[in-house]
């Protein structure tokens, strides 16, 4: 392994382990309004809207259902209790890590061509040796 191949594989490693912890702090979260949304009985209607149903206008930001509406608003989804807010946040998570592993793993292996491509055109820019037999 020539020295620009380790240069480059220390810093995939780097930035993998970079890209990791930025991942898992940016990461999509359980939101506590949502929580404590779903078990209030003011915001069960919320609860009672029917699949495939948005909020059309978004809700006051301090309104007593501000959690769960605006969650209601943003997106469609099925949710009906607890257990269906976290498995929704926890498909979002994985598909947020995945993105971030695709695009880490499209970055090195674009600097990794374009090295390969620099060399291999500098490589053509040399003499060949000569051959004095």
């Amino acid at each position: 392994m020539n020295g620009w191949l380790r240069i480059w594989v220390v810093l995939s490693i780097f930035s993998f382990i970079l890209t990791t912890i930025v991942s898992i702090n940016t990461a999509p979260n359980v939101d506590r309004r949502v929580i404590e949304n779903i078990g209030m009985e003011e915001c069960s209607y919320l609860l009672k809207m029917p699949d495939g149903y948005k909020l059309e206008n978004a809700p006051e930001y301090n309104s007593v259902c501000y959690g769960l509406a605006y969650l209601r608003h943003s997106k469609i989804m099925k949710l009906n209790n607890i257990e269906d807010y976290r498995s929704i946040v926890l498909e979002q998570r994985i598909g947020f890590h995945i993105q971030v592993f695709i695009g880490w793993l499209i970055a090195i292996l674009t600097v990794y061509a374009l090295g390969w491509s620099i060399a291999w055109i500098i490589k053509g820019f040399k003499k060949p040796p000569s051959s004095n037999t």
